[in-house]
């Protein structure tokens, strides 16, 4: 029989990389995406 592969090692993998940068709070890391809350309010009409 063949061996599978586990999936939630696969799912870990995805959400663990050590290369990506960790933001202490999600406001920080929204201002750091370019969601800044520059254009809040601004609609087209």
């Amino acid at each position: 029989m063949a061996r599978t592969r586990n999936p939630r090692a696969d799912f870990d993998a995805l959400l663990t990389n050590p290369n990506w940068t960790n933001y202490p709070s999600l406001e920080q890391a929204m201002t750091a995406a370019g969601f800044d809350g520059s254009f809040a309010g601004i609609y087209l009409a």
